[in-house]
């Protein structure tokens, strides 16, 4: 996988970050290329998370939820499959969910993991 900063294309601001994707795991999108971010929350805390994609025949697995250092067993979770269908091709589309921390959890984590390559951009 190769990341840049690119500075001719965004939806908002002056830079968006690409991810040129070789190699995907299709059967666990847990191990293929992505990111994530895992911000401290306090417990029934709703969060309004929203970013955009411009995706050049991708697939991509979305997650939101929660998670403990005893157990990563996700509480509360938003896991969604996008592809191309989905966010149209080569053209920026946003995606926007609400997310609510549940009760004995002090987290939010966001993860984007590529299972098919091709071309993705998210800023």
């Amino acid at each position: 996988m190769e990341i840049s900063l690119d500075t001719a294309e965004s939806i908002d601001g002056v830079q968006s970050l690409k991810m040129l994707v070789h190699r995907a795991d299709p059967d666990d999108g847990a191990r293929g290329p992505g990111l994530f971010q895992v911000t401290e929350a306090q417990a029934g805390q709703a969060f309004r998370v929203s970013f955009w994609v411009k995706n050049r025949g991708c697939r991509f697995r979305l997650r939101i939820d929660s998670e403990t250092p005893e157990s990563r067993e996700p509480r509360n979770p938003i896991r969604e499959i996008i592809d191309a269908e989905t966010t149209g091709d080569d053209i920026w589309r946003q995606f926007v969910y609400t997310y609510t921390v549940p009760e004995h959890y002090g987290n939010i984590r966001f993860e984007l993991n590529v299972v098919a390559p091709r071309d993705v951009m998210d800023r």
